[in-house]
């Protein structure tokens, strides 16, 4: 084989290589969650006021900032009951299933 076959072969798998890489970041990066947050913060913003609603499925819990259009995050915690929440999420409509 002359050098410029090498070359080639090796520019190729190169390439082969870069789009192996980017296409398993995308995949990557496509399966996570998005505007997911610590319990802390959730609560914290609850008792500022500034949550609507939260909704807790098991330790999952997603809620709507109020006046932000419709950003709702996530965070996860401990399970629990719409009256062991109340104290923390202020005037927020609170729904546990």
């Amino acid at each position: 084989m002359t050098i410029v076959k090498h070359l080639v072969i090796a520019f190729m798998a190169g390439v082969f290589t870069l789009v192996l890489v980017g296409g398993a970041l995308v995949a990557l990066d496509t399966g996570r969650e998005r505007n997911v947050v610590a319990i802390s913060e959730m609560l914290a913003e609850a008792a500022a006021g500034r949550v609507d609603a939260i909704t807790v499925r098991g330790t999952r819990y997603e809620y709507r900032l109020r006046g932000s259009g419709a950003v709702t995050k996530v965070a996860y915690g401990p399970k629990t009951t719409a009256a062991e929440l109340a104290p923390f999420a202020g005037k927020a409509k609170i729904d546990v299933e």
